[in-house]
């Protein structure tokens, strides 16, 4: 059972040095090559859904919107696949917990929603500037319960009511895997970084036993509950 606020393990006493991030872009393109070969295998009505890579103008428009450099992994991921396309169900999430991922554009669509939700949380009651500017300031990987909105040190990575995101703000955890819920508060670190969720989520799927079509598997977050649809593809 995720609890809000809970810190998982594994995570590294400060951001890794340039050779690591070499390491951690080649092991998401790594993971993506994995993800798209098994569903393509397994599932390649769910692997139509994964989007062409995103354009070096996608990722800017990303950084000029939130106002920060990308984490080299996270734009790694995007050039791989950006996002999924569009269609009704749950067949495409593909993210551990049953999330789906998110586009350049999603990202940015996220951020703005979050803008119109400052405004009017700021014009009923003048604190939440301050809470918001304390939460920005905050270490990655920190939590609150006051946060409704998210700052633009924080780049979604997953459409859903309660989404992922990227932590962007300074510390040894910058570019860690968090959870924002949508009734406040957030979760996590989940992962040290996108590499590590992409390497775990690929890891998952290569180990499921395809003839038993499993309806609930287990991964580092608890449990996540696989799409009937991924077993039963459209004719």
């Amino acid at each position: 059972m995720e609890k809000k606020g809970e810190l998982l393990a594994g995570f590294p006493a400060e951001r890794p040095p340039t050779d690591t991030l070499k390491r951690m872009v080649t092991e998401v393109q790594e993971s993506w090559e994995r993800l798209a070969t098994w569903f393509e295998t397994h599932a390649p009505h769910v692997r139509a859904r994964l989007a062409e890579p995103a354009t070096d103008a996608d990722l800017r428009a990303v950084e000029q919107a939130h106002g920060v450099a990308l984490p080299a992994d996270l734009a790694q991921s995007w050039q791989c696949f950006n996002g999924v396309l569009d269609g009704r169900g749950d067949t495409a999430s593909i993210y551990p917990g049953g999330c789906y991922p998110a586009s350049t554009h999603g990202a940015i669509k996220n951020l703005a929603s979050s803008a119109r939700t400052i405004a009017l949380a700021s014009g009923q009651d003048p604190n939440e500037d301050q809470i918001l500017a304390d939460v920005a300031n905050d270490l990655a990987g920190e939590t609150t319960e006051d946060v409704w909105a998210h700052p633009p040190s924080w780049i979604v990575i997953s459409e859903d009511p309660d989404r992922l995101f990227i932590d962007c703000r300074r510390g040894p955890r910058q570019g860690c895997v968090m959870k924002m819920f949508h009734e406040g508060g957030q979760l996590g670190p989940l992962w040290p970084s996108i590499a590590a969720m992409l390497a775990e989520t690929a890891e998952i799927l290569e180990s499921i036993d395809v003839a038993a079509r499993p309806s609930i598997v287990t991964y580092s977050g608890g449990q996540w509950h696989i799409p009937t649809s991924w077993w039963q593809p459209s004719t």
